[in-house]
């Protein structure tokens, strides 16, 4: 394995990250700082480049050659040129729990995940760009499975009657019942609550229909949302403690399934772009919620397998 500078320039270098959908619309300046990051390797026939059990330090992106995924005796794909190895691993913080060894002698372009990490916070447009992409990827897991609610007991959040305005102490304690929000600061959970609007409907209230744009989300403090997606997809109930809609809006995408309130309901509403503007503000929040979708896609691959879900385009 080569450990000197890429003898690959780093407009080439570019060329070569712009083929990984995530980072295609991405501007040259971004680019080139990833770019900038990064360094060409050579792994000869055989060698590891993931285990399953350790850290995952760096990003790959396949070059030439082919990297063989396992897990334990079960083969589970073979990856070439144009691939990103590592990345969900890296955004995790976890282990792949899968083995990476080169198929025959393979070229990549390396991020080291300190290297990548440090650029993602100097450059806030490619932390948007990987929100985006991997909100897309959680809708066509969600298409199959049902959004996935709050973690089993309940967020804790209170259920509130209609009537009652929540102040923003209960605001901010609401936001905190959400993992993606359970380490904020308390001045951005502020800055972000100011951003939301207090919003009440009564039973039998539609709120969108399947195929509608999804430009705002819902953070169900009390009440119940009957969600039902066409053609026999996956239903489900929303509850207190459910954020509905925000995955749609962050992918841009429209929403995948109609909701209708099943009883009176109080939620909090917030448009994509305020929240945005909060990750902007709060990079460590925007990774933590990048870190959170990569663990969950990562835990669905490990029950269904890598190609269980087809990577979104862009």
């Amino acid at each position: 394995m080569l450990d000197e500078r890429s003898s690959i320039g780093t407009l080439e270098r570019m060329l070569h990250l712009k083929t990984i959908p995530a980072a295609r619309d991405l501007p040259n300046e971004a680019l080139a700082a990833l770019a900038e990051a990064s360094r060409e390797r050579f792994f000869s026939k055989g060698a590891v480049i993931f285990e399953p059990t350790a850290p995952v330090t760096s990003i790959q992106v396949i070059l030439d050659g082919a990297i063989g995924v396992s897990r334990g005796d079960l083969e589970l794909q073979s990856v070439g040129p144009g691939t990103p190895l590592g990345a969900l691993g890296v955004l995790a913080g976890t282990p792949l729990g899968m083995l990476g060894v080169a198929q025959s002698d393979t070229v990549t372009l390396e991020l080291e995940s300190e290297a990548f990490l440090e650029t993602c916070e100097d450059h806030f447009v490619i932390v948007h760009a990987l929100l985006r992409y991997m909100a897309r990827w959680v809708v066509e897991i969600e298409r199959r499975e049902g959004t996935q609610g709050p973690p089993p007991g309940g967020s804790g959040a209170p259920r509130r009657l209609l009537g009652g305005e929540l102040d923003l102490v209960e605001r901010i304690f609401h936001l905190r019942q959400f993992p993606v929000f359970a380490g904020a600061s308390i001045n951005s959970l502020a800055e972000l609550s100011r951003g939301l609007t207090e919003v009440h409907f009564g039973a039998g209230v539609p709120l969108w229909k399947a195929g509608d744009p999804s430009p705002y989300a819902l953070l169900v403090a009390s009440g119940d949302i009957a969600c039902t997606a066409p053609a026999g997809g996956p239903s489900f109930l929303a509850t207190a403690g459910w954020g509905l809609g925000h995955m749609e809006a962050l992918a841009e995408q429209p929403h995948w399934y109609s909701a209708v309130t099943a009883t009176p309901v109080v939620a909090l509403h917030g448009t994509m772009e305020g929240l945005i503007d909060v990750f902007e503000d709060n990079t460590e929040m925007a990774m933590s919620f990048l870190s959170l979708l990569a663990r969950g896609i990562l835990s669905y691959m490990e029950r269904r397998g890598p190609d269980s879900v087809p990577q979104p385009d862009a």
